[in-house]
């Protein structure tokens, strides 16, 4: 299994070139995780490469590892236990 981290995001959505490299990656069986945002749960909020479908947008939780005020959210949330 081959995982790419990509812990940097932007808000250009339509950079052309580096969404068309996201889809050949993912498309070449490669499991992208990219940072989804700092900029708290409103709409709009989601950073480019974690806001496409194809990838998996990875938030911050809190000391009570509750996700974090200031995080960003996409459409679903999963939960990992702790540990």
């Amino acid at each position: 299994m081959d995982v790419l981290n990509l812990s940097i995001g932007g808000p250009d959505y339509l950079d052309l070139p580096f969404v068309e490299k996201v889809w050949e990656i993912t498309a070449n069986n490669i499991i992208m995780v990219s940072a989804i945002g700092n900029d708290g749960p409103l709409y709009g909020t989601l950073n480019n490469p974690a806001d496409q479908s194809d990838v998996i947008g990875v938030g911050g939780i809190d000391y009570s590892d509750h996700i974090a005020s200031f995080s960003s959210r996409g459409m679903s949330t999963w939960e990992i236990p702790h540990g």
